[in-house]
Formats: structure tokens, sequence, C-alpha cells
């Protein structure tokens, strides 16, 4: 009697920690791949990549969801450069570096339609130039984008030189850091209703790949504590680049304001990069990816770019800081199988 009683707790102990292990596991993530017919990226008009983005975005699930009427919306392009290694002008559009314009438009129309009474914000600190000149040069203006109510240079908006107790910085406590227990954001950037990243697919020597998750990390770190210097958004060696420590840096500052979706500009991109050195580099590849969870995300793209995604530490890492199991998602639109293209990763300069 005394065994069968045991062995009846114990049955009830095990179906117990299922559901609890049930009720808190993290659902299936959701990529999106939608792929264009065309049969060059630089043909590509604006009514052929609205289409992409609406299914794209329709395929990951919407955006109603977690957008309302009145919300705040930063919008965070990559925008680091209008030159490549050669120091010859990029193109201003599908130049498989920066996130072409036209995404964002369709994006912010997009956003615009389910919240009217709402702001939406884009937000960025370029690396080579000023951020305001790279985004002229871009079309990221106005008149281009009058969906879009601010446009904000990261540069000039956060606060005084390493004046850490600047209004215009918050400062968040992470405990559980890999590389350090605080980090300082934007205000705007960190109390925003509703982030949203919009990287291209592109490889770096640094941290192998540069997506979604270091579009934020690194792209929207604050000038004023960490740029290299006063007026720059360049972070250079201010933060450590070394993989090991860059992959913390990441993991860590990404913690401290996870995007809420993700929309990938794989119109062209770009092998051996960040930046390219030659045609060689540019990829073709013709696609739009989309998300609710951005790390997701960044492992199909690499997948995409025949990457070993675990060879991305960020990654590996946030997946497990987030509770994200990446051996069960769920591809949407294209498969991986049908598109991937093997991306060369240049070696880091010294």
């Amino acid at each position: 009697m005394k065994s069968r009683t045991w062995y009846k707790a114990g049955a009830i102990f095990v179906l117990s920690s299922m559901l609890e292990t049930l009720a808190f596991a993290s659902p299936p993530s959701v990529v999106s791949i939608v792929a264009s017919p065309v049969s060059q990226a630089t043909d590509l008009e604006l009514k052929q990549i609205r289409l992409m983005v609406q299914s794209a975005v329709e395929l990951a699930g919407g955006l109603r969801s977690f957008i309302k009427n009145g919300h705040t919306v930063i919008l965070k392009p990559n925008l680091v450069a209008t030159r490549d290694l050669n120091d010859q002008l990029l193109a201003k559009e599908v130049n498989g570096v920066t996130t072409d314009w036209r995404i964002v438009k369709v994006l912010s129309e997009m956003i615009r339609d389910i919240n009217p009474k709402g702001k939406i914000l884009l937000m960025e600190g370029s690396a080579q130039n000023s951020t305001d000149e790279t985004m002229k040069y871009y079309n990221y203006t106005a008149q281009a984008l009058p969906a879009v109510d601010e446009f904000i240079s990261l540069e000039n908006s956060s606060g005084a030189w390493r004046t850490p107790q600047s209004p215009e910085l918050i400062r968040v406590p992470l405990p559980n850091g890999l590389l350090g227990k605080e980090y300082y954001l934007n205000r705007r950037f960190k109390e925003a209703d509703v982030v949203i990243s919009i990287p291209v697919l592109k490889t770096h020597w640094d941290a192998i790949l540069t997506g979604a998750i270091k579009n934020l990390a690194i792209g929207a770190a604050p000038p004023s504590m960490y740029a290299e210097q006063e007026g720059s958004a360049y972070h250079g060696s201010s933060i450590d680049h070394a993989r090991p420590a860059l992959s913390k840096w990441i993991h860590d500052f990404y913690l401290c304001r996870p995007a809420d979706f993700a929309i990938m500009d794989g119109l062209q991109g770009t092998q051996n990069g960040p930046l390219p050195s030659s045609k060689n580099d540019e990829m073709n590849m013709r696609l739009i990816l989309a998300s609710r969870e951005p790390i997701a995300l960044d492992h199909v793209a690499a997948r995409v770019m025949v990457i070993n995604p675990g060879s991305v530490l960020y990654l590996t890492e946030l997946a497990k800081s987030r509770g994200i199991d990446l051996s069960s998602i769920t591809v949407k639109g294209e498969s991986i199988d049908a598109i991937k293209k093997p991306f060369s990763v240049r070696t880091p300069p010294k």
C-alpha cells in the first residue's frame, strides 16, 4: 500500500512537472521568407517590394498583435556607410549593405494604417559619416517616408559626451550580463512601445553574421557613451570587436531592449561584409525575411547564407537567455534549401 501511494505521488509529480514545462515553454518561432521571381535584385521596383514586404509580414503573423493605436514605434534600419572598402560610393538602392528605403516606406505605411494616432520614429547611428548625411544620401527623408514622424540621429540625441546622468539616457542593470552588469541606452529607444529591427542579409568579419540582433546591439548603442569620439556614432575600438568579447557585448546590449519584430532586407545580400570590396561580393538574393523573434530570424538567415548558426556565439547565448528553442523554428514561404547560397566571411582586419 505504501509503495502504491508513493507510485501515485511520483506519477502526479512527473505529470505536474510536464504540464509546468509545457506551460512555460516558448512556442515555435515563425520566420517567413519571400522570394521575388525577378531575376536581378537591381530590377526590383517599389510595387514588387511592396508585395514582398506585405507577404513576409503577414506570413510572420502580422503587425496587429503587437502594435496598437497610439503606440510609439521605433524603426531601426542599418545605414552603416555610404562607401565601400575601395572608397567608392555605394548604390542608393539595393546595395546589399544598407537597408533599402523602400522597405521602410512600405513598413511605415503598414504601421500607420493600424496606428494613426501614434508616433513612428526612425533611429540610426551611421559609422562612416554623420547620420544626417547618410540618411539624406539613402533617401531617408520626410518627402520619401511621409509616415515617419521623426528621423533621429543617435549622435545628436543621446545626451552630453560621456555624461551618464543625461536625461536622454537610461541606465539598465543587467545582473546576468556576460560582459558587463549595466548598460546605457537611449531613453526613447528603451521606452518605446515597439522596436522593429530592419537589417540587411550580410556577413561580418568580426561577428560572422550581422542581422537583426547586431543591428540593435551595436547600431543602437548611444554614441555619447560608447562611440570613439564626440560627435560621431562610430564605435570602433571603444567596443571590443574581438569575436568572444563582441558576442558577449551583443548578447548583453540586446537583452537590455530586445526587438519586438524584425524584417530583413535580403534583396541583394553581401558576402565578405560588412562592406564589399568588389562586385563579386554582391549576392543577388531577391529575398525579404521577417519574424516576431529576431533571434530565430538571424538563425534562419545564417542557414540561408550556408553559415553554421552555432558559430555565431551571440545567437546561441541569446537563445539560452531568452529560452528559445532554435530547433523548432517554423519557416513559412520559401524553403531554405530552395534559396540558400554560400556566403564567404572575410578574415577580420588586423
